[in-house]
């Protein structure tokens, strides 16, 4: 019997601990987590998955935006030289001695055409159709059962080519003539040209159109005009040099060398050079629109935007930086941390310096209230005369902190406040503390300045300077950025973007919780806020336009401020310029998400099948679409689409291994969330953990029929015992209830000569002192009190009004034999209530008795007994208390006496409360030299 319950509580056991589950992380080996070598050749990616591939000259990488992975091959060399997908989106490499690989769930496999093959290989794939080619034979790689048959030979193959759904080649025989071969029917025609016949050829596909480009001549065609003939549709590239790889990406030529990408319109017209002096051996766009390439030296190299100008200030600059900046028409000014003004015109690039011949700061920087000249503060105040670029005048000032020009004097931030400057004379010399940044609001004649003791508002038409409080802020200055906008000022103050329009309520524009703001400054219709890392752009909605940093086309992450010219943005840092497109908002990329499972995966089903004792998922995450931020990415889990809220996932892009699944049929969903708030679509992982034999649909049935049966049999038997035990509970207490009657019928009926022998004897103390008229009185109403008393003592309950009327007569009898009688208050609290509440008989005779025996001298004038009611939520309580010197002041042996009646009382109480079915009573009893105060409880049942 007892081996059967513990089956069945490890049964019960085994499912309550099969609903718990652990998410944990597998470390990846860091030593093998970056590129190994600075050489890579060529980078492809997956159309169908955004899978990114690097080779090089340590062998095959996958990119994440993050890490590299490795990839092993067994070859002849390790370094791969490119790496191509076929139709099927099955990935193939090649070295540089005819070793092919192909991918086959995450392994490369070395494919036996290597054997046979100790020459250089290219991939082509064309029409969906896969070739492979060496110097002078064309193969085709079957995608299906991945047999490589030979198609033809030639003397030299050139290139192969697709057009209207054909494939050519152009290859050469071994008389040096040159055809175009339609590969399917082996049929050609001649060329006859030159260049053609003895040039390198390289076919460039793109959605714009196809192309030819003869790389000896550096000459380009599109491929409708060669294949007609067109012999006046070469266009002519201007370029000289080596080249490694050509590409047509953004409708324009792009040519990689050994020093950088030259990048060329389709009609011949030389564009730009990016990566100056950089040997490029591969250079594309991924379906992200980032701009990929691989170089000898720099590993992978990834530019988001070919479109950035950057210039760089360095040969201007003697170990010096740019302090603060200002823009006009097409000219951005400089001032420098050795005393330079720097003059560049953006549409020439001009560059004029302007040397103050002091190795001092220049602190400050303003236009004139005509904005055709300068105020600059570099030990003096100048004014430089802008066109002819030269000091017309100078200033003997000290300590110029900001300068800001107004329409008929300027006001000059200084490091104990600001003064007010008409060229003539310094006047209002305001001392509010070390000046950070001044601003103005037209509309309002104001004048904001920040300081380091706070804002103040400075009025210029009554000169009236006022400090700005803000009661939500507990230090209103700001760090070093405040700017008016309209009806309002915006400050930075401990990390937030703040703005007011009356002066008290603020409201928050922009929070960084992370990381620090440096500044903000609203530029048109967006608010640009400069953060360590980079710039962020918002809009009218203070919503997340772009981010701008060194992955989309800063020159450095420390940008000190934005200005814009014609169609540019132009970011300004400490020794350099970017200057970037405006573009259209940038389109979200919405990331995607797949895993690669490790272990126990059925791939027919789509589905983890695990065993009950190894109930643990082991599984990659990968994300696509990632290249732009760099793995900047959260990846959140849960468990079933309903249940659980969404966690973090640490180290996401770590092997992942899930642990003590639930039993049965279920799913982990998993998704990634980027930087700029875009989530992928959430991925199911679907799982099913078979349950042990004793968690089998028939083994517990079976257990259940047996439970059932010894169950049953148990109720059984013991229903018979319950009986037994029952009759005879039953038959005691009815023998208790009996005993407890006759037990209360007695103390009752001891009480009650005991209150009448009370009496008596207050009688007889009358008759003994002579008092004969009076003790003839109090026997008349002795007599009224006895009649009374024997009508309501026979009664196990009496109303408490009937209760209270016995005692009144009982104290009238008693003061008639003192001097001094007693007075008795009685206070109801609530009479309706009271007058339906039935209490024990003469329940409160013995507490009176004793406070008129023992609680009183007879020499006390002011002698109170009070009976008080007071009802409560669930009873009500009834207390008799003295003015008496209670019970500690008497002798110590009126100390050791207590009178029968209270102990009576005491044991009265305690068995009306068990056998009473109205009231449990309680008896609470306090005493001091100011009285003594006792208490019933009554707490209905």
């Amino acid at each position: 019997m007892r081996k059967w319950i513990y089956i069945v509580l490890f049964c019960i056991h085994s499912l309550s601990w099969a609903q718990e589950y652990q998410l944990k992380r597998f470390e990846y080996n860091q030593s093998n987590s970056g590129f190994t070598t600075n050489t890579g050749y060529h980078w492809t990616q997956s159309e169908k998955t955004g899978r990114v591939w690097v080779s090089g000259n340590s062998g095959i990488f996958r990119f994440d935006g993050k890490i590299f992975y490795p990839y092993r091959t067994v070859g002849r060399a390790k370094p791969i030289s490119s790496l191509v997908y076929d139709s099927k989106d099955r990935l193939w490499a090649n070295n540089f001695y005819g070793d092919i690989f192909y991918l086959q769930k995450d392994t490369f496999i070395k494919h036996p055409f290597s054997q046979k093959n100790n020459e250089l290989t290219t991939f082509q794939k064309l029409n969906n159709r896969f070739f492979l080619r060496t110097e002078q034979k064309i193969y085709e790689i079957n995608t299906e059962d991945l047999n490589i048959s030979l198609i033809d030979s030639f003397s030299l193959i050139r290139t192969l080519f697709s057009y209207q759904n054909k494939v050519y080649g152009i290859c050469q025989y071994n008389d040096e003539s040159v055809k175009i071969i339609d590969l399917d029917s082996g049929q050609g025609f001649s060329i006859n040209n030159d260049f053609v016949n003895k040039s390198r050829c390289r076919f460039l596909q793109s959605p714009s159109g196809d192309y030819l480009f003869f790389e000896d001549a550096n000459k380009l065609i599109s491929v409708t005009n060669f294949i007609d003939g067109n012999a006046k549709g070469f266009i002519d590239i201007p370029f000289e040099g080596k080249i490694n790889y050509a590409s047509l990406v953004d409708k324009q030529l792009v040519l990689c060398g050994p020093n950088g990408l030259h990048f060329f319109s389709l009609d011949g017209v030389f564009q730009k050079q990016l990566l100056n002096k950089t040997q490029i051996t591969h250079f594309g766009k991924d379906l992200e629109g980032n701009y990929l390439a691989t170089t000898h030296g720099n590993g992978l190299l990834l530019i988001p935007n070919i479109h950035a100008f950057l210039y760089d200030y360095s040969k201007y600059l003697d170990n010096e930086s740019i302090l603060k900046s200002i823009y006009k028409d097409d000219y951005l000014i400089h001032a420098t941390s050795a005393g330079k003004l720097i003059k560049h015109q953006l549409t020439s690039h001009k560059i004029s310096v302007l040397n103050f011949g002091k190795r001092c700061e220049t602190l400050s920087i303003s236009w004139t209230s005509n904005k055709k000249n300068l105020l600059v503060y570099c030990d003096q105040l100048y004014e430089i005369d802008f066109k002819y670029w030269k000091i017309i005048n100078s200033h003997n000032l000290s300590s110029i902190k900001n300068i800001l020009a107004l329409h008929d004097y300027t006001i000059l931030g200084t490091r104990k406040g600001f003064i007010k400057w008409d060229r003539q004379k310094l006047e209002d010399n305001k001392e509010i503390g070390w000046n950070i940044d001044l601003c103005k609001d037209e509309q309002r004649q104001i004048v904001y300045i920040s300081t380091k003791k706070g804002i103040f508002m400075y009025r210029t038409e009554n000169k009236v300077v006022t400090q700005i409080y803000f009661s939500s802020l507990k230090k209103s200055a700001p760090t070093n950025s405040l700017e008016s906008l309209s009806s309002s000022f915006s400050f930075l103050h401990n990390n937030t973007w703040l703005k007011t329009t009356d002066f008290i309520t603020l409201d928050t524009i922009y929070h960084s919780n992370t990381r620090t703001i440096n500044a903000c400054k609203t530029l048109k219709d967006h608010l640009y806020v400069f953060m360590p890392t980079g710039v962020i752009q918002l809009d009218k909605k203070y919503q997340l336009v772009n981010r701008f940093s060194t992955q989309n086309g800063l020159n450095s992450r420390l940008s000190k401020t934005v200005f814009e010219n014609k169609n540019q943005l132009i970011f300004t840092h400490k020794t350099s310029i970017s200057v970037l497109p405006i573009l259209e908002t940038q389109k979200r990329i919405k990331p995607e998400l797949s895993f690669q499972p490790i272990s126990n995966f059925n791939s027919e089903n789509n589905h983890f099948v695990l065993a009950f004792h190894q109930n643990n998922l082991h599984l990659k995450l990968e994300i696509h679409k990632a290249l732009r931020l760099r793995g900047q990415f959260e990846i959140f889990y849960r468990l079933n689409e309903a249940s659980f809220s969404w966690k973090k996932l640490e180290a996401p892009l770590d092997n992942i291994q899930v642990d003590r699944l639930p039993i049965g049929k279920g799913q982990i969903l998993f998704k990634a969330v980027n930087i700029n708030g875009e989530e992928s679509d959430v991925l199911p992982v679907h799982y099913q953990v078979d349950p042990p034999y004793y968690l089998q649909w028939w083994f517990v049935l079976l257990i259940f029929a047996f439970v059932f049966f010894l169950i049953w049999r148990i109720i059984l038997w013991r229903e018979g015992i319950i009986r037994k035990k029952a009759l005879l509970r039953l038959q005691k207490k009815q023998l208790e209830t009996r005993a407890l009657k006759a037990e209360l019928t007695a103390i009752r009926s001891q009480m009650n000569p005991h209150f009448i022998f009370n009496v008596l004897t207050a009688i007889q103390a009358k008759v003994i002192e002579g008092k004969t008229k009076e003790a003839y009185q109090n026997i008349g109403d002795f007599a009224d009190l006895i009649r009374n008393i024997l009508d309501k003592s026979g009664k196990e309950y009496i109303y408490l009004k009937e209760e209270i009327i016995l005692m009144r007569n009982y104290v009238e009898l008693e003061n008639s034999r003192v001097e001094i009688p007693v007075k008795l208050i009685i206070i109801i609290d609530d009479s309706d209530f009271f007058d339906h509440i039935e209490i024990p008989s003469l329940l409160t005779q013995p507490m009176i008795e004793n406070s008129i025996r023992h609680a009183f001298n007879k020499s006390d004038q002011n002698k109170i007994i009070e009976i008080k009611t007071q009802r409560s939520s669930n009873g009500f309580s009834l207390t008799v208390s003295d003015n008496g010197k209670g019970f500690g002041n008497e002798t110590k042996r009126k100390e050791t006496h207590q009178p029968f009646a209270l102990k009576a009382i005491k044991k009265r109480i305690e068995n009306i409360s068990q056998q009473s079915t109205r009231y449990h009573i309680e008896l609470q009893t306090s005493t001091s030299e100011k009285g003594t105060r006792q208490s019933f409880l009554f707490t209905f049942k």
